[in-house]
């Protein structure tokens, strides 16, 4: 039995709702990591047993694999520099960025084939199309070129011509200026749909941010999650969205939630009181992999736990520290 939606949450929306309804407004008018590579933490057992299958994940800038059972760690790449990744839906090949440039390889780490070399631009964090032919991304330019920064879709070849979904914006109305940034795109299994996560920033004033899910030609579809809210995640069905809830600028926060893709209650899947973000689906839909902090002390080592999607049965497979930062990326089932 799915756990219902807590009182704790329904504060919090209600008291963002006058925020998210700016936000909302005036959206629709309108990160690498590096580090030297290390040796890699010994994985912690699961207490119980997870969804089966091969988790990827980054441990210091490189991309590892393991088994879902938390067994069988294995290094991927090296020398740093790796940030956000994903497996194609098949589970045959991964995709990610490096010092802002977009790679493809198998999934056992061989045949590496760098798609982008644009010293200038900034392209992160890529999600498959369900066919395994495109991938969606974030691109970024230098400042003051909104038109050709945003989220982006290319075939996944070398030297791929991308066209932008949604552009970063610019707009000033009655004296006020505000941008938009959009980023982080992930492919809904259907294919039709992409969750984003969009920044409004205000020349004057606190930016906000809020989730949105887009079609291919850019247009609105729905915005799902709380307000404040990043790192949106379709589940295998496409029904849902898990997102982090980041809280406002006087109270913040990293908790990872869940929502009907076209909106709706969320439910908590971490509490408030613990730091949680990255969140991963299971092959069948069940379990998320976190990065998480029981503590809710930023400085404190965040490590990789396996949670129900209804937030009970959490527990480790992964022990981060001072000296190894780990965050889960991917699910691909077993065969």
């Amino acid at each position: 039995m799915r756990r219902s939606t807590t009182s704790s949450i329904g504060k919090r929306t209600t008291g963002g709702g006058a925020t998210r309804a700016v936000a909302l407004l005036a959206i629709t008018s309108i990160a690498t990591l590096s580090g030297a590579a290390a040796a890699a933490p010994a994985p912690v057992a699961a207490d119980a047993p997870a969804s089966g299958g091969t988790i990827l994940l980054t441990i210091n800038g490189n991309l590892f694999t393991m088994s879902a059972d938390g067994s069988g760690l294995a290094k991927l790449t090296s020398g740093g520099g790796v940030g956000d990744a994903a497996y194609s839906n098949d589970g045959t090949k991964i995709a990610f960025h490096k010092k802002g440039d977009l790679y493809v390889m198998k999934a056992n780490g061989t045949q590496v084939v760098r798609l982008t070399a644009t010293p200038t631009v900034s392209e992160t964090n890529p999600s498959w199309s369900p066919d395994g032919t495109q991938l969606a991304f974030e691109r970024d330019e230098p400042a003051h070129t909104y038109d050709r920064s945003g989220v982006a879709v290319m075939n996944a070849r070398p030297g791929a011509t991308y066209r932008l979904v949604r552009a970063n914006t610019w707009t000033c109305h009655s004296g006020a200026c505000w941008a938009s940034f959009y980023g982080r795109p992930d492919w809904s299994p259907a294919g039709g749909k992409l969750a984003i996560h969009n920044t409004f920033s205000p020349e004057e004033g606190h930016s906000f941010t809020a989730v949105e899910v887009i079609s291919l030609t850019g247009a609105s579809v729905s915005f799902p999650g709380p307000a404040e809210s990043i790192q949106p995640e379709f589940n295998p069905t496409g029904t849902q969205v898990a997102t982090v809830y980041t809280g406002d600028y006087l109270n913040s926060a990293e908790q990872v939630v869940r929502t009907p893709v076209l909106g709706g209650p969320e439910s908590e899947v971490t509490p408030e009181t613990a730091l949680a973000s990255d969140p991963v689906w299971s092959p069948d839909g069940k379990r998320l992999l976190v990065r998480y902090n029981a503590s809710g002390d930023h400085t404190a080592p965040y490590h990789v736990y396996v949670v129900n999607a209804d937030g009970s049965g959490k527990h480790k497979l992964l022990t981060g520290s001072s000296s190894y930062s780990v965050i889960p990326r991917g699910w691909r089932a077993a065969g």
